[in-house]
């Protein structure tokens, strides 16, 4: 300990000198001066003149204790900085996903405010949400360059796109987001022109000269009715090579895809997936297949019901030329005419035949 182990008071004054002289073996004085000229003549304790007997062990032991006491204070600040900097990244990282929590608490906010109602009365189909629009016209290839003017023709108004234009500057990306944002939740004069759904979106398109991208968003809904419908038609569908033989005449199918299904018999659901392998091919390619599919559904009694379901599913988003469905169905023993060609098919109770 840095504590003395005996203080003797000398003098008031300071000391100038300091002379220890022994006495004999067993005596030891000390001479001490002060500053005014006083002689303080003192005699030295034995215990601080000679060692006693197990001294050396003591103070080395003192001195080891000193060196681990200074080396575990030193480890225990090298534990204590490893700790602090541990609880550092467990509330950033704490902090992260609070945000991302946040985050996708919004988009969920987001994703119900945007869900409208369907209006089936009216024929009209309201997009589901925010993140559908922004997949499908980046599908369609719309330039978000153009966000600006799209919300206009959406029926935004100048002061709300301005507002959004402001908030985020240089940031087309987020600009549109926000500008589709306000167009599903019917802003400012949407309703006037025709709601937050796909004809509306489908005529804005067109009033900026983006046909083709209009085109592409209505080949899309079409590609997206046939695929929600594809369950119900691997189930029950009926006489698939009566009516591949009727996509065929229509010149929608290929012969080797009639032959894909011709050849799935007698397995009535490889021959349903065959067929609708094929038509899911045929509407890809050219949207305007799917109308003659459910036209050609509509002509036999047993799929009326599935191709008017999916002529109803068409009609919410486009309309249908009056000369689209055909009213007449094929019943049993009924014949069907392949338009110029010179083979008939006769639907009979024991099979097909073709004359």
């Amino acid at each position: 300990s840095h504590v003395p182990s005996l203080a003797q008071n000398i003098s008031s004054l300071p000391l100038s000198y300091i002379v220890p002289w022994p006495l004999s073996n067993r005596q030891l004085m000390l001479a001490a001066g002060d500053s005014a000229g006083t002689l303080h003549i003192l005699e030295i304790p034995w215990s601080l003149s000679h060692a006693s007997s197990n001294e050396l062990l003591i103070m080395e032991s003192f001195f080891e204790r000193e060196v681990k006491r200074l080396d575990f204070v030193s480890e225990r600040n090298r534990m204590r900085e490893i700790e602090k900097k541990a609880l550092d990244e467990n509330k950033a990282s704490a902090h992260d996903d609070e945000e991302e929590e946040k985050k996708n608490e919004l988009q969920k906010d987001d994703e119900e405010k945007y869900e409208l109602v369907s209006d089936r009365n009216l024929g009209i189909v309201y997009v589901s949400n925010l993140s559908d629009v922004i997949d499908v016209l980046k599908r369609c290839g719309f330039p978000e360059t153009k966000w600006y003017e799209l919300g206009l023709r959406l029926g935004l108004k100048k002061s709300t796109l301005d507002v959004i234009e402001k908030n985020h500057p240089h940031d087309v990306s987020r600009c549109m987001t926000e500008c589709l944002s306000q167009w599903l939740s019917r802003a400012d004069n949407v309703d006037s022109r025709g709601g937050a759904n796909l004809d509306s979106l489908s005529d804005a398109l067109r009033s900026m000269n983006e046909t083709a991208v209009a085109e592409k968003l209505k080949h899309q809904a079409l590609i997206n009715i046939f695929n929600n419908r594809h369950t119900v038609l691997s189930q029950s569908l009926c006489d698939s090579v009566a009516i591949t033989q009727l996509l065929y005449a229509e010149r929608m199918l290929t012969q080797e895809a009639v032959s894909r299904v011709v050849s799935a018999s007698p397995s009535i659901p490889n021959q349903r997936e065959a067929l609708l392998t094929a038509v899911k091919e045929a509407v890809q390619t050219d949207p305007n297949s799917l109308l003659k599919f459910a036209n050609v559904l509509c002509t036999i009694s047993t799929n009326v019901s599935l191709g008017q379901t999916i002529l109803d599913d068409i009609s919410k988003y486009f309309p249908i030329p009056e000369g689209g469905v055909v009213p007449e169905t094929i019943k049993d023993h009924d014949v069907v005419s392949q338009g110029n060609s010179n083979t008939q098919l006769v639907h009979g109770v024991y099979g097909y035949v073709y004359k």
